[in-house]
């Protein structure tokens, strides 16, 4: 039986077999060097064949301990959930480390609660827009304060949605300023059609303006509008701080729930009447302004 390990004896010239000492080699044709077999194992062993090659270290990101999940779920448990854990700890040192979290938690709530001034919607009139919205949204240092402007009717059902959600968003966001003025009162004639319009202020300048209760790829589903889609608007738009989670969470932790957020988009109409305008110009009477006006016709 012919074994590739053994010299073959030569006879005369003929040419069919190797040359004295020199080993065989197969062909690329006859053996695939990337197999994992017994037999490549053996060719690579007296150096027919290219080692294998070495395999992918795993990368870090994807290398998760079990460390890692429990403490990116720790991080963002709430305060009654680590208490209740602690209690239930197995040994004192699992007790200590939960308390820990718990008390970094605490500390996260008091610095936010610090900072929160607002937490409900303001009902506001024309003259006050100005010292109220524009010059409120100053505040706060470089990045200003977030102010969500909201232009309604009573006799619009969607408004009456948007505002229940609003509440809510107030009451959680307390860092974020909320006010409402009825739309007719804000802009002359502007049309009940355009409503719901929020206009979003931050550092002195408008950021966004939403018109229109859907459509214009803000998100929103008129009737069917939930109070997370309005939330996820509002976040898009910078208008709302993100809830914090413990400053040394794991990345996994603080990409929790996070929305994408929207690559910038020009005013746009859908077949039902919802409106987006994403330029610095001014709304008048329900209708984009050219871009030499910066702010509302107020």
């Amino acid at each position: 039986m012919f074994n590739p390990f053994e010299p073959q004896a030569q006879s005369g010239n003929d040419s069919t077999f190797l040359p004295e000492n020199a080993p065989y080699r197969p062909t690329m044709g006859a053996v695939r060097t990337s197999d994992d077999t017994e037999f490549n194992d053996a060719l690579r062993a007296r150096g027919i064949i290219p080692p294998k090659a070495p395999s992918r270290p795993a990368s870090p990101e994807n290398d998760i301990t079990y460390s890692d999940l429990r403490h990116a779920a720790l991080s963002v448990a709430d305060v009654d959930t680590l208490a209740e854990a602690a209690e239930d700890a197995s040994d004192s040192e699992d007790e200590r480390v939960l308390l820990g979290y718990r008390e970094k938690r605490l500390a996260e709530m008091r610095d936010l609660r610090a900072k929160a001034r607002f937490g409900r919607v303001f009902p506001i009139s024309r003259p006050d827009y100005t010292r109220e919205v524009t010059e409120a949204s100053k505040d706060g240092g470089a990045e200003g304060t977030g102010v969500v402007c909201f232009l309604y009717s009573d006799a619009v059902p969607e408004c009456r949605l948007f505002k229940e959600h609003l509440d809510a968003l107030a009451a959680q966001y307390s860092s974020t300023k909320f006010v409402s003025i009825i739309g007719n009162q804000c802009i002359p004639d502007y049309p009940d059609r355009n409503l719901p319009t929020l206009l979003i202020y931050r550092a002195g300048g408008i950021r966004r303006q939403i018109v229109g209760s859907k459509g214009g790829g803000t998100g929103l589903k008129g009737m069917d509008t939930t109070l997370k889609d309005l939330e996820n608007l509002l976040l898009t738009s910078t208008a709302l701080d993100a809830k914090p989670t413990l400053s040394d969470a794991h990345p996994f932790a603080s990409r929790r729930d996070e929305p994408k957020r929207d690559v910038g988009r020009d005013s746009s109409d859908d077949e039902d009447g919802g409106k987006e305008v994403r330029r610095n110009g001014a709304i008048r009477r329900g209708e984009a302004a050219d871009d030499s006006d910066s702010e509302l016709d107020l």
